[in-house]
């Protein structure tokens, strides 16, 4: 962490992690770490992107695990863990909202486990406002009642996947599969592989997912707040 920083601590009840407020009609990112991680390792989120006029929310996981926090736990606990950290986040986000009185569009950004936990956020909870996802390194596990619920999803909103081609702790075949399955279901998902391991830290990358997030806030649905956006992969 730096010796200043843009972003302050949750001081809400029940609440953990970090933000920053850019103003009541800006977007905001909210941002899942991965497995045994935590918020703080994100501080650095609005240099690394070069975007700092949005809201930022850092949240810190529910569970702990080692020297960090967990959406679920290890994979046998996902069935119990996931529906409670997904109620968690979702509680989070509508509480933050209210309590700064934000009236944001807002996109979910996860890293490794938190990509799963933004993508099943997306599919299962009904975030007001909420135009688009971001997954990175993500580990994705499509359960049948995830595939249910894409029917339901506008097809405007943005959906952006990206991962390191060198990535030994998430193998980029198992989401490979995983993503095509989902373009074949007809999801508008732009997809983008890199030469990289499985950290957040790749330059190319992080011009890349930044270039998109600057893609959607400029466009004039998103910025008139009528929600309806979508985002075409880049040539």
């Amino acid at each position: 962490m730096n010796f200043w920083s843009p972003f302050h601590p949750l001081d809400m009840a029940g609440l953990s992690g970090w933000y920053h407020i850019a103003g009541p009609t800006k977007p905001l990112l909210v941002v899942f770490h991965g497995m045994g991680d935590r918020p703080s390792s994100f501080l650095d989120i609005q240099d690394e992107l070069g975007i700092y006029d949005w809201n930022y929310l850092l949240l810190q996981a529910p569970f702990r695990f080692s020297k960090g926090f967990s959406w679920h736990g290890s994979d046998s606990q996902i069935k119990r863990n996931l529906p409670l950290a997904r109620a968690s986040a979702g509680h989070s986000i509508d509480s933050f909202l209210k309590h700064h009185g934000l009236a944001s569009p807002i996109v979910l950004l996860g890293h490794s486990q938190g990509g799963m936990m933004a993508l099943d956020l997306t599919l299962n909870s009904r975030i007001a406002n909420h135009v688009g996802v971001v997954v990175i390194s993500g580990y994705v596990n499509f359960e049948r009642k995830w595939w249910e619920k894409i029917p339901e999803i506008p097809e405007s909103f943005a959906w952006l996947m990206t991962h390191g081609v060198d990535d030994d702790i998430v193998p980029i075949s198992s989401t490979r599969r995983q993503v095509m399955k989902l373009i074949e279901a007809g999801v508008p998902l732009l997809w983008e592989e890199f030469q990289k391991e499985h950290e957040m830290d790749c330059p190319e990358e992080l011009t890349f997912v930044a270039n998109w997030l600057r893609n959607l806030g400029h466009r004039k649905s998103f910025v008139d707040q009528d929600f309806g956006v979508t985002c075409q992969p880049s040539t």
